[in-house]
């Protein structure tokens, strides 16, 4: 569609996107949309930073009206999250149904990394905690992911939804992570912000991997301009590093 070649593109247009938004909302049923199709429409306004409230409650509304979510791929459910969630358009019925319907998967294995992080980073976002879905891709993640298919975005963004959520299969989730990172040997590839935010992410779950803390404090030491690092960010290293020397003591 060409709204969704506008925000691809991350192209604004803002009388564009008004157009198109009153001509969904004055249909009297979108249910000849293909789920794909909604997400795309959803995700390109997102992608522009475009946003339209009655627009985004019509369309959740009628996903929730749905019977179920069959047709629905998981691009579709994490695209369709992710745009609600950037945008802060609010819509809990639709995040309980789009977590049921991935709780109650057979398995996950369809879904790609980015797939996963976008659902937790947009559940993290919009403040929709679901216990059983984090555990359920927790499992999936710990369980059958290889991790080296994982940008450090989807790494990045995956420890810090997890950071607030308790439970062991956060703990065993991070140790897995963590292992990968300090045996791929290096934070090249990972922007500042990535690293702000797995440090973060490990502080704020006080979860200890001391290989990892050091190799971390290695790496920004003498690659990362500090000031490229939010305070908060600095002072997490700090946390990282001492937790780091303990273990070495103890």
């Amino acid at each position: 569609s060409l709204v969704w070649s506008f925000g691809k593109a991350g192209a604004s247009n803002a009388g564009l996107f008004e157009k198109v938004a009153d001509h969904i909302v004055s249909l009297d049923n979108i249910g000849e949309f293909k789920p794909l199709e909604l997400s795309n429409i959803l995700s390109a306004y997102a992608k522009a930073n475009q946003t339209n409230s009655i627009l985004f409650q019509k369309v959740a509304d009628h996903i929730v009206s749905l019977d179920n979510l069959h047709t629905f791929r998981p691009e579709d459910l994490s695209n369709t999250v992710h745009a609600f969630a950037t945008t802060d358009e609010a819509h809990p019925r639709l995040f309980k149904t789009v977590s049921n319907r991935i709780i109650t998967l057979g398995n996950l294995k369809s879904f790609k990394p980015h797939q996963l992080s976008h659902v937790l980073w947009a559940f993290s976002k919009a403040g929709e905690s679901n216990p059983k879905l984090h555990v359920r891709i927790a499992d999936h993640i710990y369980l059958f992911c290889k991790l080296e298919l994982f940008e450090p975005s989807d790494l990045s963004a995956i420890l810090l939804a997890f950071g607030k959520v308790e439970g062991s299969h956060r703990t065993r989730l991070f140790q897995k992570i963590a292992d990968h990172m300090v045996e791929i040997g290096g934070f090249d590839s990972f922007e500042p912000h990535e690293i702000s935010d797995v440090l973060e992410a490990y502080a704020t779950a006080d979860v200890i991997h001391p290989r990892l803390f050091a190799r971390l404090h290695a790496h920004v030491n003498a690659h990362v301009e500090s000031t490229s690092l939010s305070e908060d960010a600095r002072r997490n290293l700090v946390w990282a590093y001492e937790k780091a020397e303990k273990a070495e003591q103890a």
